[in-house]
């Protein structure tokens, strides 16, 4: 009988060590609640439901008729490209497309507002080639595995990191509407 003790205890202690070691308490822990429907039910009626509020810049451009950062379509690609990954922060669209059986070839397309955030992003060098596209200036440069390129729409900042040419990338550029 005593003996059936020590082997029923060992047997407990062996298979609790794993689980002590790697720290799994969770038993002993509550889950976190979710509101029921009703509750939300509830928090729609009084107003108190937490909900994010649209960015400032888009609010002011939905009133003036110009495009925010998010009302922007990309409209050309180069044939076969997809969408590698997508980021949208609260002044900075980021959007990167690559060709679908070559992933060297690539154009990441960020879009932003903001003169700060764009000098966050990138430095523009010096000898920098001024580029006029449609009827906005702005400049282009090539550091020998990308070519740059940064203009100032309305009030949209467009910056494109591309393995594309030139001619290509602007072309990108121009169908941003």
């Amino acid at each position: 009988m005593k003996n059936k003790k020590l082997i029923l205890l060992a047997m407990l202690l062996t298979l609790q060590a794993p689980l002590m070691a790697c720290g799994n308490n969770t038993a002993g822990e509550k889950k976190l609640e979710t509101p029921t429907k009703k509750e939300i039910k509830e928090a729609e009626k009084t107003g108190d439901l937490a909900v994010e509020p649209e960015p400032a810049n888009e609010l002011r451009n939905k009133d003036s008729g110009e495009k925010g950062i998010y009302d922007l379509e990309f409209g050309y690609l180069p044939e076969n490209f997809v969408e590698n990954f997508r980021n949208e922060k609260y002044d900075l669209r980021t959007a990167e497309y690559k060709a679908d059986k070559n992933p060297a070839k690539k154009i990441t397309i960020q879009i932003t507002q903001k003169d700060k955030r764009l000098n966050e992003i990138i430095k523009v060098p010096e000898d920098a080639e001024d580029i006029i596209i449609e009827k906005n200036t702005g400049k282009y440069w090539d550091d020998g595995s990308f070519n740059y390129i940064v203009i100032k729409d309305g009030k949209n900042y467009i910056y494109t990191r591309s393995t594309l040419d030139k001619q290509e990338a602007i072309k990108v550029i121009e169908e941003i509407k």
